[in-house]
């Protein structure tokens, strides 16, 4: 991985009359690699812009829990390629398969229950540009002073078509490298680069699925039983 430069800040903010705390932060980094079909190299460097907007509230919800106050935390992030490359061909888009501009959002509800010895919980998370969501109840029961359950699940829904070219007929230094005499795009990729483009999932849609949309097969389920001496 190259070195990078990074710079940021962050602030915290606590609003009375919607009784939430709020939680800002922005990064910004310089010479990150990404990959680009358009260049001979198949990667290129990009200043990034990254940022997150959190809320946490503890809210009431009597006819659930008397007792308690579910706590309530919503985060959005965001990420922004400053040099972003891409452009349109017969096969397909080409050039830098990550968003330009891409956001997920997170969902975090808790509460207790028993003096705090049951306490479920759901979190989510939904990639925007990807058309694909995570949603992960769990439940921890603290059975006494030694013993703790911990039963939870990870479900994964949506689908998105993240098809993307993964350059295997790319032409990066004609004509040494033309597969079989590549037709060229005219007007649409650099001078002298042709190419017979083959789209797929794998290995570039990958970064148009993220990590949520490339996972959709893999729902999980967990069962864990701690003991402490």
């Amino acid at each position: 991985f190259p070195r990078v430069f990074l710079v940021g800040g962050s602030a915290d903010l606590y609003i009375e009359p919607a009784k939430s705390a709020v939680r800002i932060e922005v990064a910004h980094t310089i010479g990150e690699e990404f990959a680009n079909t358009l260049r001979p190299g198949l990667y290129s460097e990009s200043n990034v812009l990254r940022w997150v907007v959190g809320v946490d509230r503890p809210t009431f919800f009597r006819f659930l829990n008397p007792n308690r106050a579910f706590n309530i935390s919503a985060q959005l992030f965001g990420q922004h390629l400053l040099e972003h490359e891409l452009i349109k061909t017969p096969g397909g888009p080409a050039g830098m398969p990550d968003w330009e501009n891409n956001y997920i959002a997170t969902l975090l509800v808790q509460t207790g229950y028993l003096n705090d010895r049951v306490l479920p919980r759901v979190i989510g998370a939904y990639d925007v540009k990807a058309h694909a969501a995570a949603i992960g109840p769990a439940v921890e029961w603290l059975i006494d002073d030694n013993w703790q359950l911990v039963i939870g699940a990870n479900f994964k829904v949506g689908r998105a078509k993240n098809e993307f070219d993964d350059c295997r007929l790319c032409n990066q230094f004609p004509p040494y490298t033309d597969p079989a005499e590549g037709t060229p795009a005219a007007g649409t990729l650099p001078t002298g680069q042709q190419v017979n483009r083959i789209g797929s999932i794998s290995p570039l849609g990958m970064f148009r699925g993220g990590p949520i949309g490339m996972a959709q097969d893999e729902d999980e389920f967990q069962i864990q039983l701690r003991y402490r001496f």
